[in-house]
């Protein structure tokens, strides 16, 4: 993301984003929040006033308040919203329902910059996955194995995840495009790409370097 002076055309601020949840907007005062890589970061010109992490991950909604004080991230059936002047929490609100798990979680999601994601709904009867629908060719399917095991795109790759107790990254495995199946078969994962092109690679062991 490049910020520039419109009165001398020069640059004034670079900041890398991302694909998972960048973005950026001017508050009522001249400061500029960036929000990417699950950080916001609040600044003046090119001076980095105040950084914190936010919960904020593939497909997070966030917003700035009306007056300019405090940003609000979407949770899943809740909200959190944090002072723009200090980076405090300044509440968390929740309904009392039963919700989903995601898959990937926020903080895996973030560090893999994951290309897509599904609810995980733990029930007595199993685990299972949902996810939204769109139109043809948009949702990069995930199947989960029945030992807790999924695949799931990312920007280098594809992040293997076991899920079965909490989500937990084994590892990426070499993959590349859009993801159209996968399927776990004894100790290897099976990817096919929208080419038809099948990528083969035995399941990461837990603690192995991605």
């Amino acid at each position: 993301m490049v910020v520039w002076a419109l009165d001398s055309r020069e640059v004034v601020l670079r900041v890398e984003g991302g694909r998972t949840a960048s973005g950026l907007q001017f508050l009522h005062d001249g400061r500029l929040l960036v929000i990417a890589h699950g950080r916001a970061r609040i600044f003046r010109g090119a001076q980095e006033l105040l950084g914190w992490d936010v919960p904020v991950g593939f497909e997070t909604r966030w917003c700035v308040g009306r007056d300019g004080r405090a940003l609000t991230v979407a949770r899943d059936q809740g909200v959190v919203r944090f002072d723009l002047d200090t980076g405090a929490v300044l509440g968390t609100w929740a309904a009392e329902i039963t919700r989903p798990d995601r898959v990937p979680s926020e903080a895996i999601a973030i560090e893999v910059e994951a290309h897509a994601g599904a609810a995980l709904w733990r029930t007595e009867h199993g685990l299972y996955l949902h996810q939204s629908d769109g139109p043809r060719g948009w949702v990069e399917p995930l199947q989960l194995s029945p030992d807790g095991i999924v695949a799931v795109p990312a920007e280098r790759g594809a992040a293997v995840l076991h899920v079965a107790a909490a989500c937990a990254l084994l590892g990426v495995v070499p993959f590349e495009g859009k993801l159209r199946a996968s399927r776990v078969v004894g100790e290897e994962i099976l990817l096919v790409n929208e080419r038809g092109k099948l990528f083969r690679h035995r399941i990461p062991a837990r603690g192995a370097p991605s």
